[in-house]
């Protein structure tokens, strides 16, 4: 089974990345382009990827699209890219939940984990799993809040600028809670097609595949600045 994972999701300052997997191996291409870019560049990645995987678009069996929550654009992007394609070459199309992937990521780690994306606004799009499991909605909130609404001893994985994170906090309560080792603070920074692979193969049996005209748009949980 030949698979294909597009993500423009914007977990790592604006990273597009595509990643093909074939009974010949896995091939990933990962470039950082302004977010008005990622719609005319993306296609030629894919194009690219494919002559590189020995492989015509016709003989892709799956099409991976990160679902969401994540950058608006980007969500967009790579979802309107994913449909059309998988519309194209009669593939199935499997959305990839952005914050369980996470998770998965953490594997064998299983106690309370707090998965965050940077959202801007200094605000987190954020998820608190235990056991592997959901114990929340997703929800978009500041992240010293999701912090001080968990256990004493917090571990949280943050899909964004961690630096950046620590200069934004100028009350320091983000440091302190670091410092006094409440919280450890992990940065996400793999490539996200690769991971969206990883879970798509772990969890497969359970993922329930569509039809490209069951999906009508990606996760959302705020809304866009035209909508505002």
């Amino acid at each position: 089974m030949n698979i294909l994972s597009i993500d423009t999701a914007g977990l790592r300052l604006h990273e597009t990345s595509v990643t093909i997997k074939t009974e010949k191996g896995t091939f990933t291409k990962c470039y950082t382009f302004a977010m008005r870019q990622q719609e005319e560049v993306l296609l030629l990645m894919i194009d690219s990827l494919v002559r590189e995987a020995g492989i015509s678009k016709q003989d892709i069996h799956v099409v991976l699209v990160a679902e969401g929550p994540g950058s608006f654009t980007g969500l967009r992007i790579a979802y309107s890219t994913a449909k059309a394609l998988a519309l194209a070459i009669n593939a199935t199309l499997v959305p990839i939940p952005t914050l369980a992937c996470l998770q998965h990521t953490m594997l064998p780690y299983d106690g309370e984990l707090l998965v965050a994306i940077d959202a801007k606004r200094d605000a987190v799009y954020g998820q608190v799993f235990c056991n592997s499991q959901p114990i929340s909605e997703p929800f978009d909130r500041p992240l010293i809040d999701c912090v001080s609404n968990m256990r004493s001893h917090v571990v949280c994985l943050y899909a964004g600028d961690t630096k950046k994170l620590k200069e934004k906090d100028k009350k320091g309560d983000l440091t302190n809670l670091t410092r006094e080792k409440k919280m450890i603070l992990i940065e996400y920074t793999a490539v996200f097609s690769i991971d969206m692979l990883a879970f798509f193969l772990a969890y497969q049996k359970n993922i329930v595949l569509k039809s490209v005209d069951d999906y009508v748009a990606p996760m959302y949980i705020r809304k866009s600045d035209a909508e505002q």
